[in-house]
């Protein structure tokens, strides 16, 4: 990625093409991030399945229904448990937000 970006940057020096390089750089960054959760939560998954403990919920140690399961192969948390994470992730997100400035 950064030798590319490095080529690109030489051919255009327009503020809006830098902007969208750098869009697409952390685009790119975001996505591979997410696919790495994904790999790692899918060999949790797999080492679950070894030790026999596949389809419990890690918060609730209830019986995670098999419709989830199909749906989501590696889901760790059953729908209510995940739905409370969520709540609380985004509660938290809404309290510790910070207002961005730019300087233009």
């Amino acid at each position: 990625m950064r030798a590319e970006r490095s080529e690109e940057s030489r051919l255009s020096n327009h503020p809006a093409e830098t902007g969208a390089d750098n869009y697409e750089v952390e685009n790119t960054a975001c996505l591979l991030e997410t696919e790495g959760q994904m790999l790692a939560d899918i060999d949790h998954a797999l080492e679950l399945i070894e030790k026999g403990a596949y389809g419990r919920c890690e918060s609730c140690g209830k019986r995670i229904p098999l419709k989830r399961l199909k749906a989501i192969p590696w889901a760790r948390l059953c729908v209510a448990c995940a739905n409370a994470s969520e709540q609380n992730k985004s509660t938290s997100m809404r309290t510790t937000r910070r207002v961005r400035r730019y300087a233009w």
